[in-house]
């Protein structure tokens, strides 16, 4: 999509849910596997459930600004002049699932619901008090 400029508004990823998500899914469908230690399948998991709970968007808007050009009058001098130019801005947009929202989609039966309920609740903020200053 062509644009002369582009801008980037984004929530961040809540990783808590995310991992969340993925630690259920993994020790329910998959018999018994842990998730501690990420393989490359583990990984692949977790990319797909980063990107079913995040949803980019985008859109154009167009706006004007004023810009300075030379040009060369008819004696042959260069003179500065102000022109309005039309241009277009790419806004790209992401917004975050929750985990109650990812549950539904996946079709989580009650005792996934359940262990992620247990695992996203107050009692265990502990366990995700590293992702507080974690950043891609």
């Amino acid at each position: 999509m062509p644009h002369d400029d582009f801008e980037i508004t984004e929530e961040s990823p809540n990783w808590k849910d995310i991992l969340a998500i993925y630690a259920v899914k993994a020790t329910t469908d998959f018999e018994g596997v842990e998730v501690v230690t990420v393989d490359e399948q583990k990984a692949d998991l977790i990319r797909n459930v980063f990107w079913d709970m995040t949803e980019l968007t985008y859109e154009t808007e167009t706006y004007e600004e004023i810009e300075t050009v030379e040009i060369t009058d008819e004696e042959g001098n260069t003179i500065e002049q102000d022109i309005t130019v039309t241009k277009t801005r790419l806004i790209i947009s992401t917004k975050n699932k929750t985990a109650a929202e990812a549950a539904v989609e996946y079709n989580f039966n009650d005792i996934q619901t359940e262990q992620l309920i247990e695992l996203t609740g107050e009692n265990n903020d502990g366990l995700w008090s590293i992702l507080d200053d974690f950043t891609l």
